[in-house]
């Protein structure tokens, strides 16, 4: 089961997806296990998980919230800093560029 990587060093694609609005793809079966998530991504063939934060962030991607609306619920939620907005962007990166996700350019 192929892990998403976890670095959250700047990329300056991630800048593109920040006001978009990412969503599931529908070619992609989620299944729960514990607090974690197993990914299926039915074209490639390839399994991904993701721990609880992770989670809660492709729960989020149903088209209606952003980038930043999402890094901001997860800092509210969890009473992170803000800096976690790294993080999250880098995982909605990762999740894209691997197609799981896709992005509607929704207004905020």
């Amino acid at each position: 089961m192929a892990k998403l990587p976890t670095n959250s060093a700047e990329d300056p694609l991630r800048t593109a997806y920040s006001m978009n609005h990412p969503v599931r793809n529908a070619g992609v079966i989620a299944q729960r296990s514990g607090d974690s998530m197993v990914l299926f991504h039915m074209e490639s063939g390839k399994y991904f998980s993701l721990n609880e934060c992770g989670s809660r962030i492709w729960d989020a991607c149903d088209g209606t919230m952003s980038e930043n609306e999402i890094a901001a619920r997860l800092t509210a939620e969890y009473n992170t800093p803000a800096s976690v907005y790294n993080d999250v962007s880098a995982l909605l990166h990762r999740l894209t560029v691997n197609g799981l996700l896709t992005t509607s350019s929704q207004e905020p």
